[in-house]
C-alpha cells in the first residue's frame, strides 16, 4: 500500500509502506500502566496499541498518560477542561507505539483530584 499517513513520535507522516501484522498478543491482563518497565524480547520490532480511558470532574483537575521507550518520552495524552469549561466524564484513546527489539518501554500516569486513567486493552503486535 501506498500514499497512506502514519503517526511517529506523535507527528502524521506519510509513508511508501505498511508492515503487515501477522500475530497480535492480548497482554492486557499482564500489563499495567503503572510505570512497570517492560522490555521487547522478542528479537523484532512489536507495536503496541493501549486503549485508555481518561476522566476529570472536576475544574483544575486532569488526566494524563505518557510512553516512554528507552526511557524517552514519546509523548502521549492529557485532558482538562479550560478556564470556565464544564468538565465531562470520560475521554477514550487508543495510544499506538512501535518499540525496537530490546528496547525498553512503559506507560506513566499522572493525575489530580477527581482525574483518573484506566486500561482497557493492551495488545503487542508483529
Amino acid at each position: 500500500m501506498t500514499g497512506m499517513q502514519v503517526i511517529e513520535d506523535g507527528r502524521i507522516t506519510d509513508s511508501a509502506s505498511i508492515v503487515p501484522i501477522s500475530h497480535v498478543d492480548d497482554v492486557t491482563a499482564s500489563r499495567a500502566i503503572d510505570g512497570t518497565v517492560y522490555t521487547n524480547t522478542t528479537g523484532r520490532t512489536i507495536y503496541l496499541f493501549v486503549s485508555i480511558v481518561l476522566g476529570i470532574l472536576a475544574i483544575g483537575d486532569y488526566a494524563q498518560i505518557n510512553i516512554y521507550v528507552n526511557s524517552l518520552n514519546k509523548g502521549g495524552v492529557r485532558v482538562q477542561p479550560i478556564g470556565g469549561a464544564s468538565p465531562i466524564g470520560y475521554f477514550g484513546h487508543i495510544i499506538p507505539q512501535a518499540v525496537p527489539p530490546g528496547a525498553t518501554y512503559r506507560f506513566v500516569t499522572a493525575v489530580t483530584g477527581t482525574g483518573t486513567v484506566t486500561k482497557n486493552i493492551w495488545t503487542e503486535s508483529y
